[in-house]
């Protein structure tokens, strides 16, 4: 999901329920808000809730039952402004699965043909599952229709997985991921986007922390004892009467924790996900792509782009997982095209060998590590 989008869900869903004469606290106004009024508006059966609906998410409580009793919801595992995205069990193996059902809106995108997931999650399923980038790719197991009250939600069947990356930018200073976890995450990263490149014929375009994901060993064994330590929570009833005369009931979000991981990361197994904003490489379904700190420069000009597109963001994130910081300080795609000429004179001067990754006091130079030195990384990472 792009910075971008999302801001312009919040703005379009903000101007429907205005235009609509709903007024609501600007200080509530986030994500999290947004889909607590969405899910309010879905639940109630005034002519707001079917102007909103449109580009509401599917109301959704844990123990519900999603295509046709095949699916029980569990748990919420997290949320997008596109999507929410749950943990169900289900009538067959395999036991345990996630799901991500998709808004209205975004339904329709899909129906139009703006939007194409599905068929980009059926060639990443299939196109040769013997490349050593297949596994290290979200496995998908079906699509199906969730018909509700004003229109139809699509929801895909993946395998669930653990922690995404973006949990290491919370780690203290002294716990900085290793050198050699993140040859070894950067590497299985590559791997996949070798994969989607050269045999799927797919560029990404969303490539970011918290679109890379830690896998299972043994995933059923790692549900239980979650599910057991952490019980699906809710949070307290909240009440609007500008929105509904009944209670707004929101689900928590709780990722599944990835307990078994060592503190040096040397067992790391991580799968890319979220294909919501790839493009074909023969063909761009939309030229606005990805978040803009990780955008290239030939994105930022509108020269033009490819797969390429994928590896200047797979740098950024190199940078970050070993420092906890982001290369570029400010969503000003200007700021990050000028640095060009910082990074190449820092790499004739620079002597970053000698110089702690946790370094507080060397944080801000390193944020003109040079694309050469970015090279070299990723260059390491696929002999590691």
């Amino acid at each position: 999901m792009s910075i971008s989008s999302a801001r312009l869900a919040e703005f379009v869903l903000h101007v429907a329920l205005h235009c609509q004469g709903v007024q609501h606290n600007m200080d509530l106004f986030s994500f999290e808000s947004v889909e607590k009024t969405a899910n309010a508006l879905a639940r109630w059966n005034g002519p707001i809730a079917r102007e909103g609906w449109r580009f509401g998410y599917l109301p959704i409580l844990p123990d519900k039952k999603l295509c046709n009793g095949r699916f029980q919801v569990v748990r919420k595992l997290g949320w997008g402004a596109n999507s929410t995205v749950w943990l169900a069990s289900a009538t067959g193996p395999p036991q345990y699965v996630a799901i991500k059902v998709i808004t209205a809106h975004a339904t329709a995108l899909h129906r139009s043909g703006i939007l194409a997931e599905v068929s980009f999650l059926k060639r990443i399923e299939s196109a040769n599952p013997n490349h050593p980038g297949h596994r290290h790719c979200s496995r998908f197991y079906e699509a199906f229709f969730e018909t509700a009250a004003e229109g139809q939600h699509l929801g895909f069947v993946m395998e669930p997985l653990g922690t995404d990356l973006a949990v290491y930018r919370e780690l203290p200073p002294g716990t900085r991921l290793p050198i050699p976890a993140v040859k070894r995450l950067t590497k299985q990263t590559l791997l996949a986007l070798d994969y989607l490149h050269t045999e799927c014929g797919i560029i990404h375009c969303d490539l970011k922390p918290g679109n890379v994901l830690v896998s299972f060993d043994d995933v059923k064994g790692a549900i239980i004892v979650d599910l057991a330590e952490e019980p699906t929570a809710l949070y307290p009833p909240r009440y609007d009467q500008s929105i509904s005369d009944q209670a707004i009931i929101t689900v928590k979000s709780q990722t599944l924790r990835s307990r078994d991981l060592k503190d040096d990361g040397s067992n790391i197994v991580v799968k890319l996900a979220d294909f919501g904003h790839a493009n074909w490489v023969s063909s761009h379904l939309t030229e606005d792509i990805l978040p803009e700190l990780l955008r290239p420069p030939e994105v930022i000009i509108g020269s033009g782009w490819d797969t390429a597109a994928d590896i200047w963001p797979l740098g950024c994130l190199t940078f970050e997982y070993r420092t906890g910081v982001n290369l570029f300080i400010e969503e000003k795609e200007p700021t990050s095209l000028s640095l060009i000429p910082c990074w190449l004179n820092f790499c004739k001067s620079a002597k970053t060998k000698n110089t702690s990754a946790n370094d507080s006091t060397s944080i801000s130079s390193k944020r003109f590590i040079s694309l050469v030195a970015v090279g070299r990384a990723l260059t390491a990472a696929t002999r590691y």
